[in-house]
């Protein structure tokens, strides 16, 4: 629809009565003087029966709607003898609310002269108006609650008590998706670089797209060995399929999951590979999950620089890695074992004192020199955290010095601020903390607690003693252990502490650090994870694989391995609501909307205060949405660009929705030579570029290829594109060429556009743009400034081409290319050379081509007669094997270096 002075509408929903909503498209965004002239134009028009604006309530970004009815009440009943209010303003009465309330619905019976917040102003006027307000609609505000089956259990999304810890220790989702995002956009994608996604799990199949396996080198990401369970109950917490009446709802349960595989059975890939790997999801997801940590590595961090500087096409991808789960101590003196002592089969049914003791002998001191203890569960089943300074009801301690309980965020676990230790004794003396009288029965059996010994190795002990109900000593007793606590690391473990990343700890269903959440100054923030009574819930493989061989779900997944998907599932859905912020904005937007939970001091300028414990606080995704300003403008479809004689790239301005990926929301329409109207298939290139490709048909070589996009084509947020609109092109004469002096690792060799997705890297750029570089035994870069003499070149390439090379590092090393996605029919293969140096045996070496030697001593100079400086091209023959690939290797001499080199190769069109 088009208002008459040219401005554009667009239809975005019906409403009831007939009544449309329209959108106003505009080349910028709209002013309020824009808006108004639109709608005092539509009034206008004699087939429009009325024209209002739309309100946005800013707390909720709810839309109100207004329509040609008030609601006013009266203080006398409604007598039009009586009063002239309803013949003033040309009101007709339509319905009374409440006849004892006086409360009267009127319809505007010239809705395009009265505005019904100019008439409920002007009849607040009146004597004998109690109050009037327009009969709005409105998008109601839904407190969402999804309906699968098992998200009772996700007590992370929404604590309301069930796992007996603190209600509302949660992120907030159910409320955060109650805004205009709702569960997420189709649109946003999260990558699980882990250890595989089972791909075909029924809460996960319809919202994963094609990944890679850099582990196995293969485009299928599915988990291989029996123990690799980790990454799709990682890809559960973030985005398992919401409201599917099946299993779990993640986090950001209508975004997208990129598997992407690293490791195998415990054992990662090479760091060559998760460079590649996370260059591969900083191309292609809009977010990176990170649930595993590492040793240092420069390579695998230049992958997190490139996602923190180049990801999502330049605006930055958010990485969320795991702050590490060793702050506790793993092993027997750690937090993080339950100990279990069943004392109905030692001792009978019965009741009796338990007793937790310190004993030292005579050897000095050495670690903590102390038993701390937290956690207990009596065998009636009552659970006692032990979470005050002072003992609770029927609770004694004695010895040379009491046990104490103090706020120690550092030793406390998840279920408790406090730390109960026993006290500072000296030799030959012990601390005791003793339970009251328990009863023991055949069916209340086991007292269970964790504890954290940190003493001298086999010298001072911890003892649990256990008492009859007259104080006596029974056999036997139950040494705990020795010695320091096993393998604690507290700071944050890599990569987490880099400054390109997010670092996430765990924080427990009472809001406490999860003692086992690793902390310091590079700790972003924490999210809700086990620690405290209730662990989480998500997917598991199916059948017997997994860590739950009875079930296609587990509840025993944890760790800062589950927070971290949790936070990439927020930042989802902050993305969602407006897919243009930039990865520092989203950084922002959860940092800065944090909880501050813990019994610790936050400092620091607001919002922005922090502690070592919990970084800025528990991620909240109600406020982190709630902050973030619904994108509400129309994205435009800005250019169009052939890159190959059955490929065009279109180009949004801001990142799109899956409705993007729909072949036939795109036509070409002029200049297509044989090509039918819609692509085959549409693929994502970056958020707001996408790759429409013909299987059949040829592009003309030259003149104007236009594309036209659909109206159905929508952004990350929902907004429509603005109208069909059309972009042109010019035509291609090749299928690809490459700029072989474009790379970009020196020496390395590595470099991530290899063939890991067919579809994704087929006809990667036009007119020597694209880089199909794989170098396995490295090469050097040259530059040159001086200017190529192309004057014998037919169809040179760019100069810049001839200004960069790759050449060979060393005797007999091979520069090496991989050229995915070309049919296979005999092709044209073109090399471009520029004579770089006077050494009679420089720039000497083998051609081959699929493993087929075609030019021995390919001699550049001795083509350029001695000249330097010179362009050359050599042409040859091949048909690309059956994977659709062409491989080139140029070999040097053996007996010379630094002498194979290349500019540019292209394979030209049929």
């Amino acid at each position: 629809m088009t208002a008459p002075n040219g401005a554009k509408l667009d239809r975005d929903r019906e409403l009831p009565g007939g009544l449309g909503i329209y959108r106003l498209q505009s080349a910028g965004a709209a002013s309020e003087a824009t808006s108004n002239e639109a709608i005092d134009s539509l009034n206008q028009d004699p087939n429009v029966e009325y024209a209002y604006p739309v309100y946005v309530n800013p707390a909720t970004g709810k839309r109100h709607f207004l329509n040609d009815e008030v609601v006013v009440r009266l203080n006398a009943p409604f007598d039009p003898g009586q009063t002239d209010v309803a013949t003033v303003f040309s009101l007709e009465l339509t319905d009374t609310l409440s006849a004892k309330e006086n409360l009267y619905v009127f319809r505007l019976t010239q809705p395009k002269n009265f505005n019904p917040f100019a008439v409920c102003r002007s009849l607040l006027q009146r004597a004998e108006v109690v109050w009037a307000e327009p009969n709005m609609m409105q998008e109601v505000r839904q407190f969402v609650i999804p309906n699968d089956n098992s998200f009772a259990s996700e007590w992370n999304l929404r604590n309301t008590g069930q796992t007996q810890g603190f209600s509302d220790a949660d992120v907030d989702a159910d409320e955060a998706w109650d805004g205009s995002q709702g569960y997420g956009s189709a649109g946003i994608r999260i990558a699980i670089v882990d250890d595989g996604v089972q791909t075909a799990h029924p809460d996960l199949a319809a919202n994963t797209v094609q990944g890679y396996d850099f582990f196995g080198s293969d485009t299928d990401p599915n988990p291989v060995n029996a123990n690799d369970n980790h990454g799709t109950a990682v890809a559960g917490v973030a985005a398992a399929v919401v409201n599917n009446t099946t299993g779990v709802a993640g986090a950001a349960g209508k975004c997208k999951i990129l598997p992407v595989r690293i490791s195998e059975n415990g054992i990662a890939a090479s760091a060559s590979s998760i460079y590649k790997a996370l260059l591969y999801a900083a191309d292609n997801a809009d977010l990176i999950n990170c649930s595993w940590g590492t040793s240092p590595s420069s390579t695998v961090t230049s992958g997190f620089v490139y996602a923190f500087n180049s990801g999502r096409a330049g605006k930055g991808c958010p990485v969320l890695c795991a702050a590490g789960n060793s702050a506790g101590g793993d092993g027997p003196n750690s937090y993080g074992t339950l100990y279990e002592l069943n004392l109905f089969s030692n001792f009978g049914a019965g009741s009796y004192f338990v007793a937790f003791t310190y004993l030292k002998d005579a050897s000095g001191s050495a670690n903590d020199d102390c038993f701390w203890l937290a956690d207990l569960t009596l065998p009636n089943g009552s659970k006692e955290r032990l979470d005050n300074n002072t003992l609770p009801a029927g609770w004694t301690t004695d010895g040379a010095a009491n046990w104490t309980g103090s706020i120690d965020p550092a030793h406390a676990h998840g279920t408790t601020r406090y730390a109960w230790r026993s006290g500072v004794i000296g030799d030959n003396q012990f601390s005791r903390l003793i339970t009251p009288l328990t009863a023991v029965t055949a069916s209340q059996t086991t007292i269970t607690f964790r504890n954290w010994i940190s003493s001298q190795q086999n010298q001072d002990f911890a003892w649990v003693f256990v008492y009859n109900s007259q104080g006596q000593l029974l056999n036997p007793q139950f040494p705990i252990g020795s010695g320091a606590v096993a393998n604690q690391t507290t700071a944050v473990g890599y990569p987490a502490n880099l400054g390109s990343v997010l670092a996430v700890g765990a924080s427990s269903d009472f809001d406490y650090r999860s003692h086992y959440s690793q902390y310091g100054s590079t700790l972003c923030f924490v999210a809700s994870s086990d620690g405290g009574y209730g662990s989480i819930t998500t997917t598991d493989r199916t059948g017997s694989a997994g860590y739950d061989s009875t079930s296609d779900y587990t509840s025993t997944f944890g760790g800062t391995s589950a927070a971290a998907p949790l936070a990439a599932g927020i930042a989802a859905l902050v993305l969602s609501k407006d897919g243009n912020l930039t990865r520092s904005t989203v950084a922002s937007k959860l940092n800065e909307n944090c909880d501050k939970v813990g019994p610790v001091a936050y400092t620091g300028t607001p919002p922005l205060t922090r502690n070592d414990f919990f970084g800025y606080g528990r991620l909240n995704a109600k406020s982190s949405v709630n902050a973030t300003t619904a994108d509400t403008t129309a994205p435009s479809f800005t250019a169009a660009q052939t890159i190959h004689y059955r490929a065009v790239d279109v180009t949004f301005s801001e990142p799109m929705g899956d409705t993007a990926l729909t072949p036939g929301n795109y036509s070409i329409t002029a200049g297509a030579g044989t090509l039918s109207s819609n692509p085959a298939k549409a693929i994502r290139i970056t958020p707001s570029i996408y790759r429409l490709i013909w299987t059949s048909g040829d592009m003309a070589t030259s003149g104007t290829v236009t594309i036209q996009a659909s109206s159905l084509i929508k952004d990350v947020a929902g907004n429509a594109l603005g109208g069909a609109l059309s972009q042109s092109s010019t035509g291609t004469k090749r299928i690809v060429a490459i700029n072989c002096g474009n790379f970009q690792l020196d020496y390395t060799g590595i470099n991530y556009q290899g063939p890991w997705f067919a579809d994704h890297w087929q006809f990667q750029g036009n007119e020597f743009l694209a880089n199909y570089l794989v170098v396995p035994y490295g090469g050097v870069p040259n530059y040159t400034y001086n200017t190529i003499d192309t004057s014998g070149v037919t169809d040179p390439a760019p100069q810049a081409v001839y200004a960069t090379e790759r050449k060979s590092n060393g005797a007999g090393v091979a520069v090496s290319y991989s050229i995915p996605g070309i049919p296979s029919v005999p092709q044209t293969v073109r090399f471009h050379f520029a004579s770089f140096y006077t050494h009679t045996g420089d720039q000497v070496f083998d051609i081959k081509i699929n493993g087929t030697l075609v030019y021995p001593d390919y001699d550049i100079l001795g083509h350029t007669y001695g000249m330097n400086f010179k362009a050359i091209t050599q042409t040859f023959s091949v048909t690309p094997g059956g994977d659709g690939m062409i491989r080139i290797d140029l070999v040097p001499k053996s007996s010379v270096s630094w002498t194979a080199s290349a500019n540019g190769i292209e394979i030209l069109k049929p």
